[in-house]
């Protein structure tokens, strides 16, 4: 399992191109239905802060790096950012599905 977080601010105008942009790509990920994955995007209440987390629980390789929206998306995390933001691993320390 991989768990990687990705977080980065834009400018403020930029807050809802980047959520229409999010629309797009989870439209692209339910058509394309990629195994082995959990994907989540979220923004910190109104600020133009975004947090995405992708839980890689399959084996091989990443099933986004595959997905022409999930790159798209990824190569312009950059230009609303102001700076590359590589993705961050994380280590679980504990989950609770009820």
């Amino acid at each position: 399992m991989t768990l990687q977080l990705v977080r980065f601010r834009v400018p403020d105008e930029r807050a809802t191109e980047v959520e229409e942009s999010l629309d797009a790509l989870f439209r692209a990920l339910e058509a394309a239905s990629p195994a082995g994955i959990e994907y989540a995007a979220a923004r910190f209440h109104d600020s133009p802060e975004f947090l995405l987390v992708l839980d890689h629980t399959g084996d091989g390789p990443n099933p986004l790096l595959e997905l022409p929206a999930a790159v798209s998306f990824r190569a312009r995390i950059p230009e609303w950012a102001g700076a590359p933001v590589p993705p961050e691993p994380l280590r679980l320390l504990g989950r609770y599905s009820g």
